[in-house]
């Protein structure tokens, strides 16, 4: 399994990408959002509050499995993981972002 870990991605205009999902990211403010990129530009679509934001931070700071990663979020998020789960997952936008 992939592990994954926080690097900074002065890209994004001081955001922390989470990889190897590119599409995910963590501002300083310590919110994390999920972007799907376009040619247009890049489109909020999920985000988690500074509680929640923060402790995805500090566990992420250790390589984890997909899998960890997963069960992690569901335990943050809830029934609202669904959607941030399929994009970190889906291949097509791992190739795409990453």
């Amino acid at each position: 399994m992939k592990k994954t870990q926080i690097l900074w991605n002065e890209s994004k205009k001081n955001m922390l990408s989470i990889s190897p999902y590119a599409n995910i990211f963590v501002d300083r403010q310590g919110r994390i959002f999920c972007y799907r990129e376009t040619l247009e530009k890049n489109i909020m679509i999920s985000g988690m509050d500074y509680k929640c934001a923060n402790e995805l931070v500090e566990y992420l700071s250790v390589p984890i499995t997909e899998d960890e990663l997963r069960i992690k979020i569901i335990k943050l998020l809830g029934k609202d993981a669904d959607e941030i789960l399929e994009l970190m997952i889906s291949q097509e936008l791992i190739e795409k972002c990453g």
